[in-house]
């Protein structure tokens, strides 16, 4: 079974963010949907039915949903497993509200910061096809 990380696929920054997991995810762990596709659309509402409204990358992972900090922690330490025993403190509830605020404050401000997109353009590069849910 693989991880699905979901992503929007018009942000500049989650689409570097998406590239940089494929060039570091060797084991082929992770597969990839934009937020705004059919995949999401009918997947994401049994874990959370407002996901469009997060502003987050969403991974599936196990039948679980983590979203935001959490999402991250856990593709990191899906890729590289030796921060497994940071993530034990990264998890505390704590240290996953003040990383959530963080990360709002970042995905607020992208949107007018960084470039968007149409669409992210390894979605569309043959070579990563198979490793894509539409």
């Amino acid at each position: 079974m693989h991880n699905i990380v979901f992503f929007d696929s018009s942000c500049g920054v989650c689409c570097s963010f998406i590239q940089w997991i494929i060039k570091n995810d060797k084991n082929f762990q992770f597969k990839f949907s934009s937020l705004y596709g059919n995949y999401a659309s009918y997947t994401l509402p049994n874990f959370y039915q407002d996901y469009l409204s997060l502003n987050s990358v969403i991974l599936i992972k196990n039948q679980q949903c983590f979203i935001k900090f959490e999402a991250i922690i856990e593709i990191l330490v899906g890729l590289y497993p030796t921060l497994n025993q940071l993530k034990k403190v990264l998890t505390f509830k704590f240290i996953i509200l003040v990383g959530n605020f963080f990360y709002d404050l970042f995905a607020r401000s992208r949107l007018r910061k960084f470039l968007m997109k149409k669409q992210c353009m390894i979605m569309k590069d043959l070579k990563y096809e198979e490793r894509f849910i539409a």
